[in-house]
């Protein structure tokens, strides 16, 4: 008696369909070459023994059920590899743009801490010593947030090291930068 396959007529009905074909193929590849070419030519034989029967319609629906495994196998394969690829882009992007933010806050926090500590090398010291102790407090301030920007981007790289992590990385906020004026 042949077995009925329900009708692939919706989403629904080819993810379940999907589904079968998966798990078969699960079970399929489990098989040794000898299982293998035991199906094979139990359904040579079949074929071979419905030969007085054959019309069009059962050689189209013969050639239907071989082709139908093979292309979804092929169309996994795909998937899969596209899904790889994506995963492999998005770790780049994902990269370059740490490469971006450590550019833009740490380089520049610690750039412009060099420019404030070389302007006040060049100027006599402030007799002030509240204005004198402000401006260490400012550099203080600019080498506190370098080394959180530093603490973030390293926060970022162990994220993104992870192979199943999805996440994106975070645009920093601007409430954390300070003015800067020399």
């Amino acid at each position: 008696m042949a077995k009925e396959y329900p009708i692939v007529d919706s989403v629904e009905s080819f993810e379940a369909a999907l589904a079968r074909v998966r798990a078969a193929q699960k079970v399929y590849a489990t098989y040794t070459q000898e299982q293998v070419d035991k199906i094979f030519k139990a359904a040579a034989l079949a074929a071979n023994n419905m030969q007085n029967n054959l019309t069009s319609s059962n050689i189209v629906g013969m050639i239907i059920m071989c082709l139908c495994p093979l292309s979804l196998g092929f169309s996994l394969n795909l998937l899969f590899a596209q899904l790889q690829a994506t995963a492999t882009l998005r770790q780049r992007l994902d990269r370059e743009h740490t490469a971006r933010h450590l550019h833009d806050t740490i380089s520049n926090d610690l750039a412009y801490m060099i420019l404030r500590i070389d302007q006040a090398s060049r100027s006599d010291c402030p007799a002030d010593r509240e204005q004198y102790q402000r401006q260490l407090t400012d550099l203080r301030a600019i080498a506190e947030t370098a080394l959180d920007h530093t603490h973030q981007v390293i926060r970022q790289l162990e994220r993104t090291d992870k192979p199943d992590d999805r996440s994106r990385i975070v645009k920093t906020n601007n409430d954390d930068k300070t003015d800067r004026k020399i």
